[in-house]
């Protein structure tokens, strides 16, 4: 149980220590940034000063140690599937215990971790600051560390998409730090192995502004040993290229430094959007929704790196110009889950039902749940279903999931803008069911996908799940869902947040306005017209999960921030 411990007090030798970390040092200076290490002085009370040398002999012969390939895994941990994203870390021994569940899926330690934590550290989401405040002394107490484990087997390409957040220049002597969404960013992989001969070894990494980006700020780094080099692997192809190394599983350690007020915004994934107790894997009320799934609908949205497997030859596939939205989605080709599908957060209409029974209707489809499907009605091999994206995106990915017996064998599946015109991108005959998958889809654009079925296997259709993967990377249309056409800011503020019961405004303005709560798909749950420029909402009816609160004046949108609902 999380409780809280008493105070440490601190010991005579409890001397602590002092880190001084580099990040980046400016371009043509030494590791040091040009300028001698500091010294540090102890003195007595009566006024001496001395100084205490350290032998750095052993651990120079550590670092110089040259590690024997340990390339030994030939798949990605199963544990680990395309669906899973990244984890915060919220101490180091937390982390460890939880990496070691994830990656053996020992969902029932989660409870021990916390326990073992709060014994071993006094850290707990209960605990008092600082033993509730990310991350833990040894690292940066204004980082916050996202990590996930990552297998790269020999022939394998390991790729991260994503948008790089702003971040100021510091490389070439600049004088002045100017502003920007975080101070840096980095990805490192670590060598975690607690058995390896250099355990915690950083093998690769890469930092902000050496990561090749695109107009819009997205960015492709694809990870692969030198001879599995893909040739479209290059900064001129909008690639940026890291040699995986010579073993097979590494930790990739992302770090978001973040300072308010020049260094810091809405979607960046520090305690005060994504705290303690929601974004700690064993934490009590973890939500896997805001950073733990694979895909760019949680809470960092684009900003948090969407990892994709392939082989070279998929990778080369792409062409000339790689782009965030033109690298394949890992797909999981097996029967036994529904993977993250924007099909989700769609529409789906068929055109017909087996009967008015819950267990058959079209929802069914595209509610991520394997147990549930959509049945036709009986005897009519002709039926379509259709899923509404509800605006245009890059289709990588189209999976079918089967019954095993009441299948279609013959269909098509298209795409369109309207609705009303369709381009073919799959003619199907004699299929035998299970699961359909058509991945690694070239130029493939639309709004609507649908499924024009002709001939059944037994009798009528039934579809466990229809998903389609696409691979869009604009943050701009998902924070907003609305066009920034005739747009008038206004400042405003809103708090708590994360709120539960009542979430508090304040709008400085003077002109009338009216206020809409809505999902990230731009549903519509609140709709208030105010009398008055503070006050508050209710949201105790909300599901939990990311809302954005938006403000209008004389019928147009104006600003939006975002908010998390929690219990």
């Amino acid at each position: 149980m999380d409780r809280p411990l008493p105070v440490a007090q601190q010991g005579l030798w409890d001397l602590g220590s002092v880190w001084i970390r580099i990040y980046e040092p400016d371009d043509n200076v030494d590791a040091l940034g040009g300028v001698p290490m500091p010294k540090v002085y102890f003195e007595l009370p009566t006024g001496e000063k001395y100084f205490i040398g350290s032998d750095f002999s052993n651990l120079t012969t550590r670092a110089n140690t040259t590690i024997a390939n340990r390339v030994v895994v030939t798949q990605p941990n199963p544990n680990l599937d395309p669906d899973v994203g990244w984890f915060k870390s919220w101490g180091i021994v937390r982390s460890i215990f939880n990496g070691i569940c994830i990656a053996n899926n020992w969902v029932d330690s989660i409870a021990r971790i916390r326990d073992i934590d709060l014994g071993w550290t006094g850290r707990g989401e209960l605990q008092p600051a600082p033993g509730s405040i990310e991350p833990h002394a040894t690292t940066n107490n204004y980082i916050s560390y996202l990590g996930r484990t990552v297998t790269v087997p020999p022939g394998m390409v390991a790729v991260l998409t994503g948008k790089l957040p702003t971040f100021p220049s510091t490389r070439n002597g600049e004088a002045v730090m100017a502003s920007g969404d975080v101070r840096y960013w980095s990805i490192c992989g670590i060598d975690h192995d607690p058995f390896s001969p250099l355990p915690a070894t950083t093998v690769h990494a890469i930092s902000d502004d050496d990561v090749t980006i695109d107009g819009n700020r997205n960015y492709v780094i694809a990870y692969s040993r030198i001879i599995d080099r893909p040739t479209n692997a290059n900064a001129s192809n909008g690639v940026s290229w890291i040699d995986w190394g010579t073993q097979s599983e590494l930790g990739l350690l992302m770090r978001w430094l973040c300072i308010a007020p020049d260094w810091r915004f809405e979607l960046a994934p520090h305690e005060h959007n994504l705290d303690f107790a929601h974004s700690d894997w064993s934490g009590t009320l973890y939500d896997k929704g805001l950073i733990g799934e694979n895909w760019r609908n949680g809470f960092m949205q684009c900003y948090l790196p969407k990892l994709h497997f392939m082989t070279k030859a998929e990778f080369e596939a792409i062409g000339s110009t790689v782009t965030a939205e033109n690298v394949p989605v890992w797909v999981d080709s097996s029967y036994t889950n529904a993977g993250m599908s924007e099909a989700r957060l769609g529409i789906v209409a068929a055109s017909s039902v087996l009967d008015a029974a819950a267990a058959n209707q079209a929802i069914n489809l595209i509610d991520g749940n394997m147990n549930s499907a959509w049945s036709s009605t009986f005897g009519v091999p002709n039926q379509a279903v259709t899923i509404d994206l509800q605006s245009t995106k890059y289709i990588s990915a189209i999976k079918l999931n089967w019954d095993w017996i009441f299948f279609g064998k013959d269909y098509t599946l298209q795409v369109s803008n309207d609705n009303i015109t369709w381009i073919t991108i799959a003619n199907a005959v004699n299929e035998n069911g299970a699961v359909d998958l058509y991945k690694n889809l070239v130029n493939v654009s639309g709004r609507y996908v649908k499924l024009g079925l002709t001939n059944y296997n037994v009798g009528y259709y039934r579809l466990g799940e229809f998903e389609v993967y696409t691979n869009d990377c604009n943050c701009n249309s998902i924070t907003t869902g609305i066009t920034e056409n005739n747009v008038e800011k206004i400042d405003f503020s809103i708090d708590p947040n994360p709120a539960s019961d009542i979430l508090k405004y304040q709008i400085n303005s003077t002109a009338k306005t009216s206020i809409e709560i809505y999902n990230l798909q731009g549903k519509i749950y609140i709709s208030e017209k105010l009398v008055s420029s503070t006050g508050s909402i209710n949201i105790k009816n909300l599901s939990n999960g990311v809302y954005l609160f938006s403000v209008k004046t004389n019928g147009k949108k104006a600003s939006v921030k975002k908010f998390i609902k929690i219990e």
